[in-house]
Formats: C-alpha cells, sequence, structure tokens
C-alpha cells in the first residue's frame, strides 16, 4: 500500500510555483526548523542504498510497516508521514506550503523510493513571527523524538558485506533489550537460482 504525505498532485503543481519567490531566504530558513526520518520502500533490497548509505560493512537496516512507524512514534509530537514525490522543478508551478518542501525532491534521487517521517519545531518558528529570512537562530541539528523500538522494528537485515561477528552482535543486542525481531544478513549479492 503507497502512504500519500498530505497534498495531490494540483496542490503540488500550486506549491511549486512558491518556489521562486521564497528561495532561497524563507525556506532554507524554514528547513531549519523542520526534521526528517528517512525510509526507503522498495519491496526488494537495493545493492545502490546499501553502498550509498552504508560505508562500512558494519551497516543494517531496520524493516517495519508505515502502521509500526506511526504507533512507534511518540504521539505527543504532530508527524506528518508520507511518500516523497519527486518533480522535476523546471516543468512545476504553484504554491508550495512549506512542511510539504520535506516531502519533494529531484528526479535525480527517485532510485530511493523514500518514506519520510516529518515533524516541524513550531516551538521554535513561531519564534520567528512571518521573518523567517531575518530571524538569525542557532537550531540544533536534530531533534529527539522517543520512539517504542519493539513496536518498530519487524526486521533487521545486516549489510550483504557484513562479517559474521557484527551479525551475531546485533542479535545479542536484541536479546539483551528483550526485541523479538528476525535478523537476516542481506541476501542482495547472493546468485539467483532461478533460470
Amino acid at each position: 500500500m503507497r502512504e500519500e504525505p498530505d497534498f495531490d498532485s494540483e496542490t503540488i503543481e500550486q506549491m511549486v510555483g512558491a518556489v521562486e519567490d521564497l528561495m532561497p531566504s524563507g525556506i532554507e530558513s524554514f528547513s531549519n526548523y523542520i526534521y526528517a526520518n528517512s525510509w526507503h520502500i522498495n519491496e526488494n533490497e537495493s545493492d545502490a542504498m546499501w553502498k550509498i548509505y552504508s560505508h562500512t560493512h558494519e551497516g543494517l537496516a531496520i524493516q517495519t510497516t508505515v502502521g509500526n512507524l506511526r504507533e512507534a512514534l511518540n504521539s505527543e509530537y504532530d508527524m506528518k508521514i508520507g511518500e516523497v514525490q519527486y518533480i522535476d522543478w523546471n516543468q512545476a508551478s504553484g504554491f508550495v506550503m512549506p512542511i510539504q518542501f520535506a516531502f519533494l525532491k529531484r528526479p535525480d534521487f527517485a532510485h530511493e523510493r523514500e518514506l519520510r517521517a516529518c515533524y516541524v519545531n513550531r516551538e521554535e518558528l513561531e519564534k520567528v513571527d512571518g521573518a523567517v529570512a531575518d530571524y538569525d537562530h542557532e537550531t540544533p541539528i536534530g531533534e529527539y523524538i522517543g520512539v517504542s523500538v519493539p513496536k518498530l522494528i519487524d526486521k533487521i537485515y545486516t549489510s550483504p558485506k557484513s562479517p559474521n561477528w557484527f551479525h551475531e552482535m546485533i542479535k545479542m543486542i536484541l536479546d539483551t533489550y528483550d526485541i523479538d525481531a528476525e535478523v537476516r544478513k542481506s541476501g542482495v549479492y547472493k546468485k539467483s537460482h532461478s533460470a
């Protein structure tokens, strides 16, 4: 099932026209108050994703569902969850609400098939009072949002090049914290047995 953000294609067309007026100052400043957690949503593993996001052999990927992600996130935060839409900014026009920028990327990144959970730090944003570009304030590079790890994790895949000790260590960590999740070594480089 495809998870959509809270806007449709007509809204996207309207949104994109605002980019020229608001960029770079307004939206770039607004982006300081949006925090995103990204997930890869292909049905299969991706060689490219392992190479891009796991620079060592000791990498892992967590498998979950959108429903489990929603349940696991701390409900005191207003989280927006949706698939990233890949648009050609040269072909698009219209108005864009700032939060919606968090769900838009250039087509060059379409291979990522990304789903994002985004949070806007409204408390800090309210201090801006309409003058986003003029608000000179240091924002944290991250925001801690509690999550129920047992609800979140269905499976963990260790890097296809991970050593056995790493795979076993992940199992031990899950056991230590009483997390019931399967641990598999990625099969992305295994030869197919089909004709």
